[in-house]
């Protein structure tokens, strides 16, 4: 889901409960990396997990492409290799070391080196993806992830078939902005001030029901249950937790002046609900 929200605020307002709202770090750059490697989050409890992100942060970093410009993004694949070969589950889950990247919204070729879904990255390799953006393209928010409940401006995510669910439901997800054209907007809209929020939805009872899956396929194809055992969502610790998280924070404080208009970009990643934002 992507969301591009006007909000006036007529007097200061509080949102959150946390720490203070902290916006995703931003690449301006039309020539941009992403890694893909293991991340330690916590959940509302404080307790790790052991997840697969971006840049090593929850998401990832803000992509920002001008119309007509040829944005250049590698992905480095820093996943440890699998100790048993699971390339036979064509169907189920399986090769959690491989990957890829899929964008929402953008109108780019569907062929390598472009956003071609079937481009497949194992561990220890890279790809570089070439976005020709077009001069007329509409600019807005886009998005990088890994399934199609992603909803956004323009976004990115990883979409290699079999370990999707498990990449971009643990929070590999991030937002891409196509620039605003000079004069595209009305001047007082241009000049507000912006907030990203990247909102990843995380079910950690679904991701072990995921893990679970992969484990099976892994002793189908000969694996022991040493080999099997994912490191990531099958050693869950406490009762697990589903939430939501706003740029890798939870319930995060977010403090607006009275009288002012800003722009809110909204990204929401979950790979198995949907949600309806409104303020209160």
């Amino acid at each position: 889901m992507r969301l591009a929200m006007f909000l006036l605020a007529t007097f200061v307002v509080v949102f959150g409960l946390g720490v203070p709202f902290q916006q995703p770090p931003e690449q301006r750059s039309a020539s941009v990396t992403l890694t893909l490697a293991e991340y330690t989050m916590f959940d509302p409890d404080g307790q790790p997990q052991l997840t697969r992100s971006y840049n090593n942060m929850l998401g990832g970093p803000t992509i920002y492409v001008k119309p007509g410009e040829t944005l250049r993004l590698t992905l480095v694949n820093d996943m440890p290799s699998e100790t048993v070969p699971t390339d036979e589950h064509a169907n189920g889950i399986r090769l959690l070391d491989t990957t890829n990247l899929h964008t929402h919204g953008l109108h780019v070729s569907p062929h390598a080196p472009g956003d071609d879904m079937f481009i497949r990255i194992e561990a220890g390799a890279d790809q570089e993806y070439v976005f020709e953006v077009s001069k007329v393209h509409m600019p807005g928010t886009h998005w990088c992830a890994t399934t199609h409940l992603l909803r956004s401006p323009v976004s990115y995510h990883p979409h290699f078939h079999g370990s999707t669910a498990l990449h971009t439901g643990g929070g590999a997800a991030g937002m891409l902005i196509i620039d605003d054209p000079p004069g595209y907007l009305p001047q007082e809209i241009e000049n507000l001030q912006e907030f990203v929020m990247v909102i990843l939805h995380v079910n950690s009872e679904l991701m072990k029901v995921y893990s679970g899956m992969y484990e099976a396929n892994c002793l189908r194809s000969g694996g022991s249950s040493i080999d099997c055992k994912d490191r990531f969502w099958g050693t869950q610790i406490g009762d697990g937790f589903d939430s939501l998280l706003v740029n890798g924070q939870y319930q995060p404080k977010l403090e607006i002046t009275a009288n002012r208009w800003y722009r809110m970009r909204m990204l929401f990643s979950s790979i198995d609900v949907a949600i309806s934002p409104m303020l209160a």
